[in-house]
């Protein structure tokens, strides 16, 4: 059963608390699902972002899964873009099943930009989406 909205917004709510947090690791272990992992106020952090169809979901988690060899190819732009970012807000969109992570991240050529993911949580056409604020 998907996520309704009211849950998503105590789930942003609740990981907005925890924030500002610096990305250390990206990881897909499954083709659906994403953890990213880093350190903030003192502690480790890792996000699980699932878009399985019949368990979209996101949310704290401090269990263990195995990182393949071969990542692929939007984890790696995900670790281009967002590998050593901090993690600034997240939120819900009000009435709707979306979340808006804001990131802080360091490029070479622009200094520092704002990156913007989105993650759309409707139950079987789930999505995670990177962005500029552009």
């Amino acid at each position: 059963m998907p996520l309704d909205a009211p849950a998503i917004a105590l789930l942003a709510k609740e990981i907005h608390q925890a924030l500002p947090v610096k990305i250390d690791k990206i990881f897909q272990p499954f083709s659906d699902e994403f953890i990213f992992k880093g350190y903030g106020q003192g502690e480790s952090f890792k996000l699980l972002v699932s878009l399985a169809p019949q368990f979209a979901r996101f949310h704290f988690f401090d269990g263990e899964r195995e990182n393949p060899s071969n990542p692929a190819a939007f984890c790696m732009l995900l670790r281009k873009h967002l590998s050593g970012a901090k993690l600034l807000s997240c939120e819900a969109v009000p009435f709707e099943r979306v979340v808006k992570l804001v990131f802080e991240a360091y490029e070479p050529l622009a200094g520092l930009t704002q990156k913007i993911c989105w993650l759309e949580l409707p139950g079987r056409s789930s999505n995670l989406i990177l962005t500029d604020p552009s």
